[in-house]
């Protein structure tokens, strides 16, 4: 999981006002000015850390980080401001906002998922497996009305937004829904509203969906529009924005963002969970949804 990061082009250099064991984990430095406030990056000769709080010219720091080996530092060791090789193979730091209540980005770098990742099935088979960068669920027999969610705990605390990357087999497979959900549980029974995408083979067109009620029957809040675009990977989101009201968006690209063309859904109920959703829709054939990335702001 990557901790989103502050960056600025006026920290000076600056040098270890004393020196520091390899297991410190906290460092004074000679000049503070023009450092952001945590959490940033430094680099102490050729140890990366992470700066996760600054009080003054003390840094609190994480040890080697980004795959860099914690050493001893001696006083006058040079301190300065980076950038870390983990900015470059995660391209959408630059555009999330980071709130310390409630940031998180899971960029699927691994091939084991984070624990607190809890798997609902209401109706058939679904199977998710993280590798490759991505995340994929294969899965078949959902009922329609329902979906197979893998969801973690959050902040219940609004505005809240989630959002990823997703894409279907074949790129347009009627009956392969794949997308964002928030519930207040993890029982087939849980609340739940979604943002859906698919594709349609006899129109040749993706689709926007939103859909609420439980993950047992999403039968609320139904309504569907055409994208009038053809790609690989769609980005969308569900978005918290106050008590009892959601809202869904989609993108081309992860930079422009354009609502459904509908109303906010108003549903009564206080998320806990937030995650991935897919669903077969009603189809006992074989379905594979993709998701590139997850985060939530």
């Amino acid at each position: 999981m990557t901790q989103l990061r502050r960056y600025t082009s006026t920290a000076t250099s600056t040098t270890l006002a004393s020196g520091i064991s390899n297991t410190a984990l906290s460092l004074t430095v000679v000049n503070n000015s023009g450092y952001p406030s945590a959490p940033f990056t430094i680099k102490v000769e050729n140890e990366a850390m992470l700066v996760t709080d600054k009080t003054g010219n003390v840094f609190t720091v994480e040890r080697g980080y980004d795959d860099t080996i914690a050493v001893v530092h001696a006083l006058g060791a040079e301190v300065i401001h980076v950038a870390i090789g983990d900015d470059f193979r995660n391209r959408w730091l630059d555009v999330t906002v980071d709130r310390p209540w409630g940031v998180y980005d899971d960029e699927f770098d691994g091939d084991t998922r984070d624990a607190a990742w809890v798997e609902v099935l209401p109706s058939g088979a679904a199977t998710w497996t993280q590798g490759n960068g991505v995340m994929s669920v294969l899965g078949y027999g959902q009922t329609a009305n329902d979906l197979a969610v893998l969801v973690k705990p959050f902040p219940t605390l609004p505005p809240q937004i989630v959002e990823s990357a997703v894409r279907m087999a074949g790129e347009r497979d009627s009956n392969t829904m794949v997308g964002l959900v928030f519930t207040d549980g993890t029982t087939t029974a849980s609340n739940a509203v979604s943002a859906l995408l698919y594709g349609n083979v006899t129109t040749g067109l993706f689709y926007a969906d939103q859909r609420s009620g439980t993950l047992t029957n999403m039968a609320s809040n139904v309504t569907s529009i055409p994208l009038h675009l053809v790609g690989p990977w769609l980005h969308v989101r569900l978005k918290w924005t106050s008590i009892n009201t959601f809202a869904t968006e989609w993108s081309p690209d992860g930079v422009s963002w354009s609502s459904f063309g509908m109303g906010s859904i108003t549903l009564t109920f206080t998320p806990t969970h937030v995650g991935m959703c897919f669903s077969t829709w009603g189809s006992g054939n074989i379905k594979i949804g993709t998701f590139e990335y997850f985060r939530t702001q």
